[in-house]
Protein backbone atom coordinates (compact mmCIF):
# COMPACT_ATOMS: atom_id res chain seq x y z
CA UNK A 1 0.00 0.00 0.00
CA UNK A 2 2.95 2.30 1.31
CA UNK A 3 6.64 3.02 2.81
CA UNK A 4 5.84 5.68 5.46
CA UNK A 5 9.29 7.00 6.60
CA UNK A 6 10.34 7.10 10.39
CA UNK A 7 12.29 9.23 11.94
CA UNK A 8 14.42 6.93 14.56
CA UNK A 9 17.25 9.28 15.66
CA UNK A 10 18.06 13.29 15.26
CA UNK A 11 21.66 13.36 12.98
CA UNK A 12 24.87 11.65 13.96
CA UNK A 13 28.18 13.30 12.99
CA UNK A 14 30.24 10.53 12.72
CA UNK A 15 28.81 9.37 9.27
CA UNK A 16 30.80 8.95 5.99
CA UNK A 17 30.51 12.09 3.73
CA UNK A 18 28.62 13.87 6.36
CA UNK A 19 25.06 11.71 5.86
CA UNK A 20 23.33 10.94 8.31
CA UNK A 21 20.67 7.87 7.94
CA UNK A 22 18.56 8.88 10.04
CA UNK A 23 15.08 7.48 8.85
CA UNK A 24 13.59 3.64 8.43
CA UNK A 25 11.25 2.32 6.23
CA UNK A 26 7.35 1.15 7.63
CA UNK A 27 6.03 -1.06 4.94
CA UNK A 28 2.29 -0.68 5.21
CA UNK A 29 0.08 -4.07 3.48
CA UNK A 30 -3.34 -4.04 3.46
CA UNK A 31 -6.12 -6.98 3.51
CA UNK A 32 -8.05 -5.06 1.48
CA UNK A 33 -8.20 -2.61 -1.74
CA UNK A 34 -10.63 -0.39 -0.12
CA UNK A 35 -8.61 0.08 3.35
CA UNK A 36 -8.03 4.04 4.43
CA UNK A 37 -5.12 4.46 6.98
CA UNK A 38 -6.48 7.63 8.75
CA UNK A 39 -6.67 9.75 11.85
CA UNK A 40 -9.12 11.72 13.28
CA UNK A 41 -9.74 15.17 11.77
CA UNK A 42 -10.52 18.52 12.75
CA UNK A 43 -14.32 18.83 13.58
CA UNK A 44 -16.37 20.31 10.47
CA UNK A 45 -18.01 23.51 10.56
CA UNK A 46 -21.56 23.19 9.86
CA UNK A 47 -23.62 26.68 9.23
CA UNK A 48 -27.09 27.30 10.66
CA UNK A 49 -29.47 29.32 8.05
CA UNK A 50 -32.54 30.72 7.35
CA UNK A 51 -33.03 28.86 4.13
CA UNK A 52 -32.22 25.65 5.09
CA UNK A 53 -34.04 25.30 9.21
CA UNK A 54 -33.10 22.61 11.01
CA UNK A 55 -30.51 21.51 8.55
CA UNK A 56 -26.97 22.50 9.09
CA UNK A 57 -24.40 22.34 6.18
CA UNK A 58 -21.28 22.58 5.19
CA UNK A 59 -19.10 23.61 1.96
CA UNK A 60 -16.64 22.02 0.20
CA UNK A 61 -14.62 22.47 -2.77
CA UNK A 62 -16.67 22.35 -6.33
CA UNK A 63 -14.14 21.32 -8.55
CA UNK A 64 -11.94 17.99 -10.01
CA UNK A 65 -8.57 17.45 -10.64
CA UNK A 66 -9.69 16.55 -13.80
CA UNK A 67 -9.03 18.01 -16.76
CA UNK A 68 -11.51 20.13 -19.93
CA UNK A 69 -10.13 16.88 -22.15
CA UNK A 70 -11.01 14.18 -19.27
CA UNK A 71 -14.07 15.55 -18.81
CA UNK A 72 -15.76 17.96 -21.29
CA UNK A 73 -19.33 17.84 -19.89
CA UNK A 74 -18.04 19.31 -16.74
CA UNK A 75 -16.29 22.01 -18.27
CA UNK A 76 -19.11 24.72 -18.99
CA UNK A 77 -19.38 28.60 -17.54
CA UNK A 78 -21.82 28.55 -14.43
CA UNK A 79 -23.96 30.95 -14.38
CA UNK A 80 -25.78 32.42 -10.47
CA UNK A 81 -29.50 32.27 -11.56
CA UNK A 82 -30.23 34.75 -8.85
CA UNK A 83 -27.29 37.22 -10.35
CA UNK A 84 -26.73 36.08 -13.34
CA UNK A 85 -23.11 36.28 -13.02
CA UNK A 86 -20.93 34.02 -14.92
CA UNK A 87 -17.87 31.44 -13.75
CA UNK A 88 -16.14 30.16 -16.25
CA UNK A 89 -14.40 26.61 -15.54
CA UNK A 90 -10.85 25.84 -14.97
CA UNK A 91 -9.32 23.89 -17.74
CA UNK A 92 -7.62 22.30 -15.65
CA UNK A 93 -10.02 21.78 -12.72
CA UNK A 94 -13.68 21.07 -13.81
CA UNK A 95 -16.57 20.90 -11.93
CA UNK A 96 -17.82 18.38 -9.82
CA UNK A 97 -20.83 18.49 -11.79
CA UNK A 98 -22.11 18.06 -15.30
CA UNK A 99 -23.96 21.16 -17.43
CA UNK A 100 -26.84 18.52 -17.49
CA UNK A 101 -27.01 17.57 -14.12
CA UNK A 102 -25.94 21.02 -12.68
CA UNK A 103 -29.63 22.85 -12.37
CA UNK A 104 -31.03 19.83 -10.75
CA UNK A 105 -28.02 20.21 -7.77
CA UNK A 106 -29.24 23.45 -7.36
CA UNK A 107 -32.89 22.90 -7.22
CA UNK A 108 -31.45 20.49 -4.31
CA UNK A 109 -29.43 23.30 -2.89
CA UNK A 110 -26.45 21.70 -2.99
CA UNK A 111 -24.75 24.64 -5.00
CA UNK A 112 -23.81 27.63 -3.15
CA UNK A 113 -22.59 30.79 -4.99
CA UNK A 114 -20.75 33.99 -3.62
CA UNK A 115 -22.95 35.91 -3.47
CA UNK A 116 -25.70 33.52 -1.35
CA UNK A 117 -24.10 34.47 2.35
CA UNK A 118 -22.30 37.57 3.54
CA UNK A 119 -20.76 35.22 5.72
CA UNK A 120 -18.84 33.16 3.51
CA UNK A 121 -15.84 34.43 1.67
CA UNK A 122 -15.86 32.86 -1.17
CA UNK A 123 -15.07 33.94 -4.55
CA UNK A 124 -16.09 30.96 -6.65
CA UNK A 125 -19.17 28.58 -6.46
CA UNK A 126 -18.70 25.52 -3.76
CA UNK A 127 -20.66 22.06 -2.77
CA UNK A 128 -23.18 22.28 0.01
CA UNK A 129 -23.25 19.13 2.22
CA UNK A 130 -26.21 18.55 5.07
CA UNK A 131 -25.20 17.29 8.13
CA UNK A 132 -28.22 14.72 7.92
CA UNK A 133 -26.63 13.70 5.08
CA UNK A 134 -23.03 13.38 6.65
CA UNK A 135 -24.72 11.54 9.28
CA UNK A 136 -26.22 8.71 7.08
CA UNK A 137 -22.76 8.48 5.05
CA UNK A 138 -20.80 8.48 8.08
CA UNK A 139 -23.10 5.88 10.12
CA UNK A 140 -21.26 5.16 13.13
CA UNK A 141 -18.11 6.85 12.36
CA UNK A 142 -19.80 10.08 12.08
CA UNK A 143 -18.28 12.71 14.03
CA UNK A 144 -14.88 10.90 14.10
CA UNK A 145 -12.05 9.86 10.70
CA UNK A 146 -13.19 6.09 9.88
CA UNK A 147 -10.67 3.54 10.05
CA UNK A 148 -12.03 0.60 8.51
CA UNK A 149 -10.77 -1.98 6.14
CA UNK A 150 -14.16 -1.41 4.20
CA UNK A 151 -15.99 1.77 3.34
CA UNK A 152 -19.42 2.45 4.93
CA UNK A 153 -22.87 1.78 2.64
CA UNK A 154 -23.76 4.48 -0.11
CA UNK A 155 -20.50 6.39 0.05
CA UNK A 156 -20.38 6.05 -3.67
CA UNK A 157 -16.65 5.17 -4.75
CA UNK A 158 -13.47 5.44 -2.67
CA UNK A 159 -12.64 9.04 -4.15
CA UNK A 160 -16.18 10.22 -3.65
CA UNK A 161 -15.59 9.15 0.44
CA UNK A 162 -12.02 10.74 0.64
CA UNK A 163 -13.40 13.73 -0.94
CA UNK A 164 -16.51 14.21 1.20
CA UNK A 165 -15.84 13.53 4.95
CA UNK A 166 -12.67 11.76 5.80
CA UNK A 167 -9.64 13.00 6.73
CA UNK A 168 -7.05 11.07 4.77
CA UNK A 169 -3.67 10.17 6.91
CA UNK A 170 -0.29 11.85 5.13
CA UNK A 171 2.95 9.93 4.57
CA UNK A 172 4.71 12.38 6.83
CA UNK A 173 4.77 10.60 10.69
CA UNK A 174 3.63 12.70 13.42
CA UNK A 175 6.80 14.41 15.07
CA UNK A 176 5.64 13.47 18.80
CA UNK A 177 5.76 9.70 18.05
CA UNK A 178 8.90 9.13 19.61
CA UNK A 179 12.92 7.48 18.14
CA UNK A 180 14.65 4.77 18.58
CA UNK A 181 16.17 6.40 22.26
CA UNK A 182 12.36 6.73 23.58
CA UNK A 183 11.90 2.93 22.87
CA UNK A 184 15.59 2.13 24.63
CA UNK A 185 14.50 3.68 27.24
CA UNK A 186 11.14 2.09 27.59
CA UNK A 187 12.86 -1.49 27.65
CA UNK A 188 15.41 -0.48 30.41
CA UNK A 189 12.78 0.68 33.04
CA UNK A 190 10.62 -2.29 32.04
CA UNK A 191 13.67 -4.79 32.29
CA UNK A 192 16.40 -3.16 33.91
CA UNK A 193 18.39 -2.89 30.84
CA UNK A 194 18.64 -3.06 27.15
CA UNK A 195 17.86 -6.66 25.96
CA UNK A 196 18.02 -6.03 22.51
CA UNK A 197 18.76 -3.34 19.62
CA UNK A 198 16.67 -0.59 18.23
CA UNK A 199 13.42 -0.98 19.67
CA UNK A 200 10.39 1.14 18.55
CA UNK A 201 8.40 3.41 20.91
CA UNK A 202 5.40 2.46 22.27
CA UNK A 203 3.86 6.24 20.65
CA UNK A 204 4.64 4.67 17.26
CA UNK A 205 3.05 1.45 17.72
CA UNK A 206 -0.06 3.17 19.19
CA UNK A 207 -0.34 5.32 16.33
CA UNK A 208 0.13 2.58 13.71
CA UNK A 209 -3.23 0.70 15.43
CA UNK A 210 -4.83 3.85 15.71
CA UNK A 211 -4.47 4.73 11.92
CA UNK A 212 -5.60 0.69 11.11
CA UNK A 213 -8.37 0.04 13.51
CA UNK A 214 -11.25 1.16 15.18
CA UNK A 215 -10.50 0.43 18.39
Amino acid sequence: VAQLPWRKRTAKSDVPFGISQDYEWIFVFAKSCQFIAATKGKERRYYETDDFPDRPWRTHDLTKQTTAAERPNSFFTMVDPKTGKKYPANPNATWRVTKDTFQDYYNKGKIVFPDDYDFLNISNPVMRYFKDDDMKKAGEDFGKVAVSSRLPENVGTLADAVAEYLAIFSRTLPENIGMTKEGTKEITDLFGSKIFTFPKPSQLIKFLVSISSKS
